[in-house]
């Protein structure tokens, strides 16, 4: 009836037949369903080919195969319902293989017996598998939901691999029939296992972020004390790094590297968190050495020890700045490693990535969706177009940064570390230098200067002397700097600059501790200048004596190989100088001094 009807095309009732034909092949149809069914489950060749070819007669392979789909995904739903149900009381991560598995059987067993029935067998199987992993119920989401409760990250990535190991079995015994593994019977496939991931690989960003805070609350740095809190600070920088590899790893193993970007998100609220408890930690240091301006006046009732008995404070700080060097190199090295881990997803997965520059437009090729499951080219277009953007940042422009941001949180930590080491060092100056312009030898009411001795027998003070005693010992205290090469401590200074930076065009410097010997020496004569400009009156004895306490600190200087201040100098060449020669100077010594100083010696001559 099927060939004769195409000979009636013409007759003026043609349509009535064919509908009388469909009515027929329906009843044949609902007649030889029982029996196909049978043949299927039996996997009964001889029965089947025998409905093959009446269905081919009829046009309706297509329907002959969703018998076959519906029969077998029936049989399969229930192996799924009966794994459940027995391993209600087990982890997901612990059964879910076993459906795997049964899933690989299934594939091995109908596709070698398809084969012989019908033309596209591996169609046919994958079709399938397709299905079945489309119809569970409960769906694997549902599943997974449920065993994510705990460690979501983890779990998810735990489950991955076993599903990743699948998708490589089941490859492998795809590629034992065919060698041709591109269509789209196969990509859908494909996406049906990779499917109840997709969800959490769009929120992995999320998921990460939340993973290394947690970790992060662990890491224990703030003390009071501070060898203790100089330790922890050391200490945190191989947790943290531990942290950041294994956050790359999970990136890799749970995206295959097309979250890198969201990676990159978790990476830079992680980083800033820790900066964040580096710079409280710096700031409780601070007020427990009495740095703040608040605890000055209490640190100075208490300051009874000798200038410089104590190191200790001074080198341990030194210890917190060299853990802010190793925290920017070890950021710069791992972000080489997401830069190579970026480029190498690039690569492995064939991406061609044009910049918006290029006529092409930007395209995807694979060469095996089994190989190469990019969710985000499928699922997510924003976030593919951020993960292209940082592929042609790095290709463009190889100095690009991918952890800027961090980097200048990590600077800052350095800058406020240097900071807290040289507010240790310059505080004893300080206490000493506070009291300068107080001193009743200025006045010398108590004639303890004698009129009668010559300049050059004038010795100087007890606290000047015990201000150069202290930066001469200075450069024994930096053995941090000088002892040995220290890539971290040139970092920290590169990062960062120390207080009182050298002039513009003074010579380089070759040390690094001469960086440090630099700045407390700068800072102390800076700091002697302003305290002597306070003095309200000096008597002329006591200008030799000061001009002799400054030539002091000037030798002093000099011998660590600074270069003595132009404005102390200054104040000692007008120490020297009759007041009526003052005149003789000007636009040579800034008028601030030259008044200052004029009017302390004035008071004391009037």
């Amino acid at each position: 009836m099927q060939h004769s009807l195409s000979m009636l095309a013409h007759c003026g009732d043609y349509d009535e037949r064919c509908q009388s034909l469909e009515v027929l092949k329906n009843r044949l149809e609902a007649l030889l369903s029982p029996q196909l069914v049978s043949a299927f489950n039996s996997h009964s060749l001889e029965a089947t080919q025998k409905y093959v070819k009446i269905f081919k007669d009829m046009e309706r392979l297509p329907q002959l195969r969703n018998y076959y789909y519906k029969c077998h995904k029936s049989s399969l739903l229930l192996q799924w319902q009966q794994l459940q149900e027995t391993n209600r009381e087990k982890v997901l991560a612990e059964w879910l293989p076993t459906f795997y598995e049964t899933l690989l059987t299934t594939w091995h067993r109908e596709v070698q017996w398809c084969d012989q029935v019908f033309p596209d067998a591996v169609l046919m199987v994958c079709e399938l598998l397709t299905q079945t992993l489309l119809s569970l119920q409960p769906s694997l989401p549902a599943c997974m939901d449920s065993a994510l409760q705990d460690n979501a990250l983890l779990n998810l990535i735990e489950l991955r691999q076993i599903t990743l190991r699948f998708i490589k079995s089941l490859e492998g015994a795809i590629q034992s029939v065919t060698d041709k593994l591109i269509g789209s019977h196969f990509e859908d496939l494909v996406h049906a296992i990779h499917a109840p991931y997709i969800p959490y690989l769009i929120r992995y960003s999320f998921y990460e972020e939340e993973h290394l805070i947690q970790e992060l609350s662990t890491v224990n740095m703030a003390r009071h004390d501070l060898i203790d809190c100089a330790q922890l600070l050391s200490d945190s920088l191989n947790k943290i790094f531990k942290l950041t590899n294994e956050a790359l790893d999970r990136c890799t193993s749970f995206t295959g590297g097309f979250g890198i970007a969201g990676l990159l998100a978790a990476l830079k609220a992680f980083f800033s968190l820790y900066c964040q408890k580096f710079d409280r930690t710096l700031e409780t240091l601070r007020s427990s050495c009495g740095l703040d301006p608040g605890s000055t006046n209490a640190m100075m009732t208490s300051a009874g020890a000798e200038l410089g008995e104590d190191w200790s404070k001074f080198q341990n700080a030194l210890k917190i700045v060299q853990t802010c060097g190793e925290l920017l190199l070890q950021s710069e090295e791992f972000e080489l490693q997401l830069s190579s881990s970026l480029l190498h997803t690039c690569s492995s997965y064939d991406i061609q990535i044009f910049s918006p520059t290029s006529p092409t437009k930007p395209s995807v090729s694979y060469s095996s969706p089994f190989k190469e499951y990019n969710y985000l080219a499928r699922e997510d277009p924003s976030q593919h177009a951020a993960f292209q953007d940082l592929i042609i940042k790095l290709r463009e422009d190889e100095s690009s940064s991918l952890l800027e941001e961090p980097l200048e949180a990590m600077s800052k930590i350095t800058e406020h570390a240097q900071k807290l080491a040289f507010g240790i060092v310059f505080f004893q100056l300080q206490l000493q230098l506070s009291q300068v312009s107080q001193m009743e030898v200025w006045t010398d009411k108590g004639g303890m200067l004698s009129a009668d001795l010559p300049t050059f027998s004038l010795s100087p003070q007890e606290y000047i002397t015990k201000i150069g005693q202290y930066l001469m010992t200075l450069p024994q205290q930096l053995d941090i700097c000088t002892n040995q090469d220290n890539p971290a401590m040139e970092k920290a200074l590169e990062a960062s600059q120390l207080p009182f930076p050298p002039s513009t065009g003074s010579p380089e410097v070759a040390h690094l501790a001469d960086h440090w010997i630099g700045s407390v020496a700068r800072a102390t004569m800076h700091m002697y200048v302003e305290v002597i400009l306070r003095i309200n009156e000096l008597s002329p004895q006591a200008a030799r004596q000061l001009a002799t306490d400054i030539d002091y600190l000037c030798n002093v200087v000099d011998a660590l190989g600074i270069h003595p201040s132009k404005n102390l100098k200054h104040i000692e060449e007008l120490l020297k100088l009759p007041l009526s020669q003052y005149g003789e100077k000007k636009g040579m010594i800034p008028d601030r001094l030259m008044h200052a100083v004029a009017s302390m010696r004035s008071q004391a001559e009037s």
